[in-house]
């Protein structure tokens, strides 16, 4: 089908299981620029999830290196939702906003096309959803984990002891002191009302933008101490 976000049109195909009566908790979003030999690292990685409640939505942001053929290919085997966008180049923060278009999660995460999952990603972070106050859960726009590098390291430290019990400036800033990279699995309707701007001719826009906006705007993140996402770090590109 043929889709337009933003003043951009894309093409949207979808497999022959993703209508199926599934209850989709999570989408997890995959943008891709010429990154057709790291696909199948991922997609194996979101394949080996532990549980099947959610859809995984990969963006070709105007690739060259023809990626939809390992896409259709994945597409026919996985036994869960995909939906797999192809729109001209825009940049990184396009794909993701295009992502949000077709998004059914309660949930979103985005997984880069060079990174990967740890096979209890997706149950730990819909778990930690869980175990939020339900009257509390409104003030929050994500649960956030820990990320590692390929060889099992931490990449910065872990968040302190009772971190969701202190004053929100307080936990951020004790947040930003672990000097660490942070995965976090967010509300799709925060997403869905706030995107990243897209303003004409510029390829790059910072994700700083938003988390501020939605900072001033009051919500909050929730933190745990879980590892969620395999950094990769070798090569130019990553």
């Amino acid at each position: 089908s043929g889709l337009r976000s933003f003043g951009c049109a894309m093409n949207v195909t979808r497999n022959h299981r993703y209508e199926a009566p599934l209850d989709i908790m999570v989408s997890i979003v995959t943008p891709v620029y010429n990154r057709r030999h790291l696909l199948p690292r991922t997609f194996v990685s979101v394949w080996g999830q532990t549980v099947r409640c959610f859809e995984h939505i990969v963006v070709d942001d105007g690739s060259s290196d023809t990626p939809e053929i390992v896409v259709s290919e994945y597409m026919r085997q996985a036994d869960y939702p995909i939906t797999f966008i192809q729109k001209e180049n825009g940049g990184v923060h396009t794909a993701r906003n295009a992502a949000l278009n077709v998004a059914r999660g309660k949930y979103t995460v985005f997984l880069d096309s060079d990174d990967e999952l740890v096979p209890e990603a997706i149950e730990s972070m819909v778990s930690e959803w869980s175990s939020i106050p339900e009257q509390k859960r409104r003030e929050y726009r994500e649960v956030c984990g820990l990320v590692c590098d390929e060889n099992g390291k931490l990449i910065g430290g872990r968040f302190p002891t009772r971190i969701n019990e202190l004053k929100w400036p307080d936990a951020w800033t004790a947040c930003v002191r672990t000097g660490g990279e942070h995965f976090a699995c967010m509300r799709t309707d925060v997403l869905k009302e706030y995107r990243l701007p897209e303003p004409e001719g510029v390829k790059f826009v910072t994700e700083a933008i938003l988390w501020d906006r939605l900072a001033k705007l009051g919500y909050k993140s929730w933190f745990f101490n879980v590892t969620l996402r395999v950094q990769h770090t070798e090569g130019d590109d990553h």
